[in-house]
Formats: C-alpha cells, structure tokens, sequence
C-alpha cells in the first residue's frame, strides 16, 4: 500500500489561553477526494475515552495534545 501524504489548508484555529487552542477537526464541505463526511455522525465514545491528539494520526510518537472539549458547533467537528 502506498502512503499518501495530504497537507491541511484552510485550517481554522483560535487561541483560547495558554497552550490551549481550539481547532476545527472536520466539516461537511466536500474534500479535496471527493468525500464528504457528516459531521452529525461522528461516534467519539471511543476518542472521549483517551483523547489524545496525535501529530498527523501517526501512533508511533508521543502525543502532541489532549482534547479537553470535543463536539459539534455550527456543523463543525470541534
């Protein structure tokens, strides 16, 4: 299987205090493939359990982060 290599654009980030930030995740806007996911069909049961954020999902490192609050706002994963 080949690796594929995808650079975020567009990212929308707001500073909420120190090392705290909020990002946005996911929307429902088509991507750059031609998917489209559903923001209101998100399962976090499983992610709400150990929240860590993981720089570009790669598991083989140590964790940049920790999700703190995580949900849907105005059709935004947050």
């Amino acid at each position: 299987m080949d690796t594929v290599y995808k650079v975020l654009e567009n990212c929308e980030v707001k500073k909420l205090g120190e090392r705290q930030y909020e990002f946005v995740a996911s929307t429902a806007d088509m991507d750059r493939d031609g998917e489209v996911i559903d923001v209101t069909g998100w399962d976090l049961k499983n992610f709400k359990k150990n929240p860590i954020i993981m720089y570009a999902h790669d598991y083989r490192t140590l964790p940049i982060g920790k999700a703190i609050k995580i949900g849907v706002s105005d059709g935004k994963l947050k």
